[in-house]
């Protein structure tokens, strides 16, 4: 142990030690407790931590404390947590199975924070990004969402997008991707593409792999 003014300090290469001897693989609760325990395992936890974000539709109809609006509070109290995020998926479907919920009040639409929450992912280092729609038209959903989608699709670090249950999409959104490796879509009910000579150019030039699932083109 090497003693500091903030008490006793261990190298790094031991936290990580220590944590691969916690439950495997670990989650977030234990992650959780683990950054209680000081601040080096702290600064050691919150990579693992944030590393894959899962946003989903919240238990409750008011969106204040959803997933969403939390970590778009923390990112915002703690700008510098945004470069621990490298996955990101994001889940539309309401968790009040067989009920019957108006678009505009659907937590994908209502929740304020979400297109915000993507702007700043932006400037992040997320590598894989997956969305999946429930029934939700891509034109019923608000324009700052949409174009917030649009600009995390062009982060220079994403690598690979995953998109399911779209009812359509246009390959021009892709256009200005700078890295994007692997392009997924699923149960997509239309994609247009832009009528071109060359069919390539629909699609970004660093894009090595295209997977189309139950989708019509």
């Amino acid at each position: 142990l090497q003693p500091t003014e903030g008490g006793p300090w261990l190298p790094p290469e031991l936290l990580l030690l220590i944590l691969e001897h916690l439950r495997a693989p670990l989650d977030v609760k234990t992650l959780c407790r683990t950054c209680l325990v000081s601040k080096q395992f702290l600064s050691i936890c919150q990579p693992y931590l944030f590393d894959h974000i899962s946003l989903g539709a919240p238990k409750a109809v008011v969106h204040s404390k959803s997933r969403c609006s939390v970590l778009y509070r923390v990112l915002c109290e703690s700008p510098y947590i945004v470069l621990y995020i490298r996955h990101l998926s994001i889940l539309s479907g309401s968790l009040w199975r067989g009920s019957s919920i108006p678009m505009s009040r659907r937590w994908i639409s209502s929740d304020e924070t979400l297109p915000a929450l993507l702007d700043i992912l932006f400037n992040s280092t997320v590598q894989s990004f997956r969305m999946r729609l429930s029934g939700e038209p891509w034109r019923d959903l608000p324009v700052a969402l949409q174009s917030s989608i649009r600009s995390l699709i062009n982060c220079p670090s994403l690598i690979h997008v995953d998109f399911t249950g779209f009812d359509v999409i246009d390959t021009v959104v892709f256009e200005h991707c700078r890295s994007l490796q692997r392009l997924k879509f699923s149960e997509m009910a239309e994609i247009l593409v832009e009528n071109k000579p060359d069919t390539s150019d629909a699609w970004p030039a660093t894009l090595e792999s295209l997977t189309l699932l139950d989708t019509l083109v």
